[in-house]
């Protein structure tokens, strides 16, 4: 209701509480509120700080298989939206010597996770397109993500980016795609999102 009135905060707010419980919807549509820039819920002002956020809930709703969750992730790999985490090792800041006077600091470490901006990683978007394309379209609501995903696919086969450049590979793609569309009538939903990005169809 908040969300229909345009009481968008408030909405966020209510689908917060629920998307940190691991209802996996409510942190789809969260994730799609920061991602859209509706709501300044964290105060950080900026769309690129609107999409960290997003990408967080993004990927929480993904791990319980939500397909649109996937499909946008690829997306902010491809873009190079959000942040990219590294695992990073730690040496002591002194020496650590041995019985023999040696010093052990460079064989002694401990890991940490690192966060740095995120850069255009096609190989990245590949492995979220190619989940979401393997996913069954026997539920007719799966269509749709499906047949973006293969579009892509088939977009970056033929394109060589992100994947070795096999023509007739993207052709199988594309064909996939348009059983997808004759099935399930969903061109016209995938059909206004062409050219908001150059190549791949955005999730959004």
């Amino acid at each position: 209701m908040h969300y229909e009135q345009g009481r968008f905060d408030e909405a966020a707010f209510h689908l917060l509480l629920l998307a940190e419980a691991g209802h996996e919807v409510s942190q789809t549509n969260l994730a799609f509120m920061f991602d859209s820039g509706l709501t300044d819920l964290f105060f950080d002002g900026s769309l690129a700080r609107k999409r960290l956020h997003a990408q967080r809930f993004y990927q929480l709703a993904a791990h319980q298989g939500s397909p649109l969750a996937e499909l946008r992730l690829g997306d902010y790999a491809y873009a190079g939206y959000g942040v990219r985490k590294e695992i990073r090792a730690r040496h002591p800041s002194r020496p650590l010597l041995d019985d023999e006077g040696n010093d052990m600091s460079e064989w002694i470490s401990e890991t940490y996770e690192a966060y740095t901006p995120a850069v255009p990683n096609p190989r990245l978007a590949v492995g979220h397109y190619l989940r979401v394309a393997e996913m069954s379209t026997d539920e007719a609501w799966l269509a749709p993500y499906v047949a973006k995903a293969s579009f892509n696919l088939g977009f970056m086969r033929l394109t060589g980016i992100g994947l070795p450049q096999v023509r007739r590979r993207s052709v199988a793609c594309s064909a996939f795609l348009f059983a997808c569309v004759k099935r399930e009538s969903c061109f016209s939903r995938l059909a206004p999102n062409r050219g908001r990005d150059p190549g791949v169809w955005s999730a959004d």
